[in-house]
């Protein structure tokens, strides 16, 4: 028994005294990257960097987003001890509005995290912002006409021109108060809906053009109750 003893603390010994087996390892100086504000079709780029502080190659399985209006690629799919990499990121804020959060996956054979995760955040405004941001009108009796308006602000830095493409429904008729916005500068958009008989509720759109890059197109809803 003693010597059974004996023996398995040398062995367990010997085992310690083994160099343990090279392994690669993730390291990322950040994680996040907040963007600020930016307006509604701007374009984001960014590069996550990362660095491989183990003894082995680090070998990148692949990378994913969260979504499909975020693209990422790796500068290699094998990074030597020592050196790093980098994800170029790419993220546009056509469909969105307000606080967004983005994640970009990186699938490594880092035994420690083989998922190592980026986050890119921040807020996105419209160039133009319009006030109310849907018409809810009525109840109007059918038959009879009801209107409202909504106010439309160039919040950018340069003249922004609006044109209304169309109204989806043919109760409907909008207008604008003008044309050209300065920076800063704020239009009256007004909209009109003559109900007809028989009717008790009606969904529509009114839809502005504009020159912007940024926003090249606004869908205003109009909802309308009839009793």
């Amino acid at each position: 028994m003693h010597r059974l003893i004996t023996t398995f603390v040398i062995f367990a010994v010997l085992l310690a005294a083994l160099p343990a087996a090279a392994a690669p390892r993730v390291d990322t100086p950040q994680r996040k990257f907040d963007f600020g504000r930016i307006f509604q079709g701007d374009t984001v780029r960014h590069a996550f960097e990362f660095t491989n502080t183990g003894d082995a190659t680090l070998n990148v399985d692949k990378v994913r987003t969260s979504c499909g209006c975020t693209a990422a690629l790796v500068s290699s799919r094998a990074i030597a001890p020592g050196d790093g990499g980098k994800i170029s990121v790419t993220f546009d804020s056509t469909r969105f509005r307000g606080n967004v959060k983005k994640t970009v996956y990186l699938y490594t054979d880092d035994p420690a995290q083989a998922v190592t995760t980026f986050t890119l955040q921040g807020t996105i405004e419209p160039e133009i912002a319009y006030r109310p941001d849907r018409l809810t009108l009525g109840p109007v009796a059918a038959g009879e006409s009801v209107a409202d308006t909504v106010t439309l602000t160039n919040q950018g830095s340069r003249i922004v021109g609006l044109e209304i493409a169309r109204v989806s429904l043919a109760e409907m008729s909008a207008q604008l108060e003008k044309s050209d916005l300065q920076p800063s500068g704020s239009t009256q958009l007004q909209v009109k809906v003559t109900t007809k008989k028989g009717q008790k509720r009606l969904n529509g759109w009114v839809i502005l053009e504009t020159d912007s890059e940024a926003t090249r197109q606004i869908r205003i809803p109009v909802l309308v109750s009839v009793r």
